[in-house]
Formats: C-alpha cells, structure tokens, sequence
C-alpha cells in the first residue's frame, strides 16, 4: 500500500474556506494474482490540534486498486486557518487492502502566520473643550487586534501613554489600556483598547491653546504576532477664548475725598 502526497501540507495549500480533493491519493499492490485492490470503504477522521481543537475532517475513500483523499477546513475562525505559526493538526487512518494487509498512515496540517489587523472606530481630533478641566474623557474598546490564528489577538503592549505638549508645556496626556482578552480565535472576539483623554486644566491644560494652536500626541498599537502596527495620532484643537477685565476699584467718592487741587 502506498501514498502519492501523504506527509505534511500547509494551511493555505487550498485549505482555508474550502475543501481540497486529492484524487487516487493511495495505491495498493500485491502479487498475489486479483488481490491487487481495496476493500471498498469510506471514513471520515477529525484533524486534531495537540490541544483538542478540531479544525476540520479527512475523509478517505477506497475500492479498486485505488484511494482518495479529502481534507475539509471546518471553516472560518474555528477552521484550518486558525493553525498558527508551528501550530498543527493531524488525523490518523488506516488503510486495508483486500487480503486484509493494512497501512496506518498520518495527514498532517501544518500552519501558518497569518496577519493581524488593528483598526480605530473612536474619536481622534478633540477641542479644548472636549475635555472638562482637571478631567478626562474615555472612549471604550475603540481601538482592536484582530487575528485568526487562535489565541494570537492580542496587543503587544497592554498598556501606553503619550503627553500633549505645546513648546515643552504639557497640557493634559492619551493613554491606552487592553482587556487582554485572547482566549479564543478571530475577529469574533478581537482583543479591544480603551482610550482617554486627561486634561491638566485651565491656564496649565487645554483651554490654555490659543487659536489655530494645537497640541498632538501619538500611541503606538503592534499586534503580538508582529504582523501588524498602526499610530494614531490625537489633536487638541485651541479656540480664541473670551478675555475678562475686572476693575477691583472704588467708583464712588465723597466731596471731600479729594483735595482741592489734589488728586487720590
């Protein structure tokens, strides 16, 4: 009994959302004469991660003198793609030739990298006073790290923070937090960043920018697989704001509160 491919296949050899069909995949010879075939059968074997995972099927199908092979990915998130880089599933299966020979062989799917993907759905220009004095302003789960490859979604630095500054002042500051969430595979459950914005306050924070000023910070998001990176710069945008005069002194006087000739 023999095999024409059997060994190891990446993942993206045909694998990914659809089958891959390997036609008279097994032979079977024998010198005995008419015993030179299979016995006739069909099975279907569950392609296994060494942690339990089944990410598809392979089904074998014998009669005559020949075999074939079909590997099916159980799709999506949860399939053959999730296989991460040196990350494989396996299906053992034997093969019985018709005088009762058999040969007990493995299909090996070996997994790739794939990359991640990081993207912002929060806001990212703010005016001064967007943000309260000596306050802050938080955007929940708006930054994320997707990844199909199983437990890979996930940010490289959990947390950050950058400082708005305008010619050494600093101003107020944009930080970042992670839920740390990579428990499972896919964009279904993307690892997701809070963002918030702290203002200093009055003359040291935000309403200090005067018009057409503006101050700008910058996080850093990278995916811990390395395969994806993204910067977002944040703006605070200064505004013209109203001046006030405040006259602290006395408006009414008597007659004899100033000297003739004198002045007080």
């Amino acid at each position: 009994i023999s095999s024409a491919k059997l060994g190891y296949l990446l993942e993206k050899n045909g694998i990914e959302t659809e089958d891959l069909s390997l036609q008279r995949q097994f032979s079977v010879s024998d010198v005995d004469n008419g015993e030179s075939s299979f016995l006739s059968s069909n099975h279907t074997y569950s392609l296994e991660t060494a942690d339990g995972r089944d990410v598809g099927t392979i089904s074998i199908s014998t009669g005559g003198n020949s075999g074939d092979l079909k590997i099916e990915s159980a799709g999506g998130e949860r399939g053959i793609q999730s296989l991460g880089l040196n990350e494989s599933a396996s299906a053992e299966f034997t093969l019985t030739a018709y005088d009762g020979t058999t040969e007990t062989s493995v299909v090996t799917i070996n997994g790739e990298n794939d990359n991640a993907t990081i993207s912002n759905i929060g806001q990212t220009v703010f005016s001064e006073d967007s943000v309260s004095d000596n306050g802050s302003y938080a955007q929940d789960s708006v930054v994320r790290v997707s990844d199909v490859d199983y437990g890979q979604q996930e940010f490289a630095a959990q947390s950050q923070l950058a400082n708005f500054t305008v010619d050494g002042r600093v101003l107020g500051s944009v930080s970042s937090t992670t839920a740390e969430n990579a428990i499972d595979a896919g964009s279904s459950n993307a690892d997701s960043a809070d963002v918030t914005i702290s203002n200093l306050g009055e003359e040291n924070g935000f309403d200090s920018l005067n018009q057409g000023e503006s101050a700008t910070a910058t996080l850093n998001f990278a995916s811990e697989d390395g395969t994806a990176s993204e910067s977002y710069e944040y703006t605070i945008t200064g505004a013209n704001d109203q001046a006030s005069i405040i006259n602290n002194g006395q408006m009414t006087f008597g007659e004899n509160d100033v000297l003739d000739n004198g002045s007080d």
